[in-house]
């Protein structure tokens, strides 16, 4: 005799550690040039980050430079 075994259903969401954004908000700003984001959430969260590191060294910007 065969026992039925349950049917689990699946739905197909992302998990959230799955997309690797969490990655780009750990990366020191030194190291963003060289990094290549792959989907539209990871360019966004990249960009995010960018804007962080840039924030921290516009203190050593000069009123006549890049602004």
């Amino acid at each position: 005799m065969e026992l039925e075994l349950p049917v689990v259903k699946l739905s197909p969401q992302i998990r959230s550690g799955a997309t690797g954004i969490e990655a780009y908000t750990d990366l020191a700003c030194e190291e963003l040039a060289g990094v290549n984001a792959e989907s539209a959430a990871q360019q966004r969260a990249l960009a995010a980050r960018k804007q962080q590191c840039l924030e921290q060294y516009r203190q050593f910007i000069p009123n006549t430079g890049l602004r």
